[in-house]
């Protein structure tokens, strides 16, 4: 239990303060730049995690689902041989999008500054997933330290480097994404240094029993496949506005979004970052049925702790948001606080949907995220569209909490296919065991 405090601590500094960084990276960088600017990085950083959530996401899962396997296979090369595999996957696919974007850009006669913009924001993305492959293998360790040193590395690195070189050197978005990569590269080579010293130098010796490879792309593969979907419900709303109203109003939205989803995706992440490790070790190799169950039912228990500091959380930014949104966003896009409180609910709702995905997780068959990932994209697309087409701003806003609610619900029908029959949510006045 005292192992586990300590745990806690770690994990929670790793989450809370860079939630904090984002709070202050936001204030610091809507004060040096202008709305549209603010728009373009936003649209910039929604490429950018095209190729995290396409590959990064669904490695870092199945790297931290597979470590206790590996484990106790040994030596286990065939779990560093797949990720070996995956990351020169990577490479390759970050490549060939470069040469093709920059392709692109040139045949439209896009301008010198434009194009160094977007290919800045591949190689964002691309170090990102390498770097955060070594925060995902620290976590499945439970080193939870140096997981937590590196998360404020970056939470805290890309907010003060974007602003340093905006202030000192290159000003509006472009500065801003080469900011980004400074602190994502400084991460990587870091997680480099300390996978090495704290995972492979104290790694097993012994012959490996099983190869578990095709178990881990089996894995990983609807995941990867399903990355795209998750990429484009999450970043749907901002090309929508791009589509039906002004560059200013996708920066407007990108502030409010950051500090309004802010702390119920960082609470989300929190859960899955301590939890998930140790879900993993109770469902086993994910074959036994009981076991899965059993830690469906856990999950259960989360879900009610989250859903009650969600409804707190929407309280207090329906009574405080016009306070919160002047003092962490510049005033230059204050038009849009209205909308700060409703994008909170909004996220709340969409942290809970996830996390009864980790029941899923869970298991080892992760092939019923596929149609699950397809249907909440369309259903994202035309919500926010349709909103955005027929109210614009305010249509955007709406339609993102309808899809909120409607991904709850899937995700809870989803959750129910992973328990044992009969299986309830808990009553309020259980305790969350942990």
């Amino acid at each position: 239990m005292k192992h586990f405090t300590a745990e806690t601590i770690w994990v929670g500094i790793g989450v809370f303060l860079p939630t904090i960084a984002t709070f202050v990276g936001v204030r610091l960088l809507t004060a040096a730049m202008s709305p549209d600017e603010y728009g373009r990085l936003a649209l910039g950083i929604s490429v950018s995690m095209g190729l995290v959530y396409s590959i990064g996401v669904g490695l870092w899962s199945t790297v931290t689902r597979f470590f206790p396997v590996a484990k106790e296979d040994g030596n286990a090369d065939w779990y560093w041989r797949v990720i070996r595999r995956s990351l020169l996957s990577l490479s390759g696919l970050f490549v060939c999008a470069g040469l093709l974007v920059w392709l692109i850009l040139s045949v439209l006669g896009v301008g010198f500054y434009e194009t160094c913009f977007w290919i800045l924001a591949l190689i964002f993305g691309g170090i990102q997933v390498v770097g955060e492959t070594g925060s995902a293998l620290q976590n499945a360790a439970r080193n939870r330290k140096i997981f937590s040193i590196h998360q404020n590395l970056m939470g805290w690195g890309r907010f003060l480097g974007a602003w340093l070189i905006i202030q000192y050197w290159i000003p509006g978005a472009l500065g801003a994404m080469l900011g980004f990569i400074t602190a994502a590269f400084a991460v990587m080579i870091s997680q480099r240094y300390w996978v090495k010293k704290k995972i492979l130098q104290q790694w097993s010796d012994t012959k490996s029993q099983k190869d578990t490879s095709k178990a881990f792309f089996n894995y990983l593969k609807p995941l990867a496949y399903t990355g795209i979907f998750i990429w484009i419900q999450l970043f749907a709303d901002r090309w929508a506005l791009k589509s039906f109203v002004t560059l200013e109003d996708v920066g407007i939205y990108f502030a409010l979004y950051q500090i309004s989803y802010a702390p119920a995706l960082y609470c989300s992440n929190f859960l899955f970052h301590l939890l998930g490790p140790v879900f993993f070790e109770k469902a086993g190799d994910g074959h036994d049925h009981e076991r899965v169950g059993l830690t469906a039912k856990l999950n259960e228990r989360i879900v009610f702790f989250i859903l009650i500091l969600v409804l707190i959380g929407v309280g207090i930014a329906f009574w405080a948001g016009p306070y919160f949104c002047s003092l962490l966003i510049d005033s230059q896009y204050q038009k849009g606080y209205w909308a700060f409180p409703w994008l909170v609910a909004s996220s709340g709702i969409y942290a809970v949907g996830q996390q009864f995905l980790m029941s899923v997780y869970s298991g080892v068959d992760t092939g019923m995220i596929i149609p699950f990932r397809i249907v909440t994209t369309v259903l994202a697309v035309v919500c926010y569209m349709l909103g955005g087409m027929i109210y614009g701003f305010e249509g955007i806003v709406a339609g993102g909490m309808i899809f909120s609610i409607l991904y709850l619900c899937l995700s809870f029908l989803l959750h129910k296919q992973m328990g044992p029959p009969g299986l309830k949510l808990p009553d309020q006045g259980n305790h969350i065991p942990l």
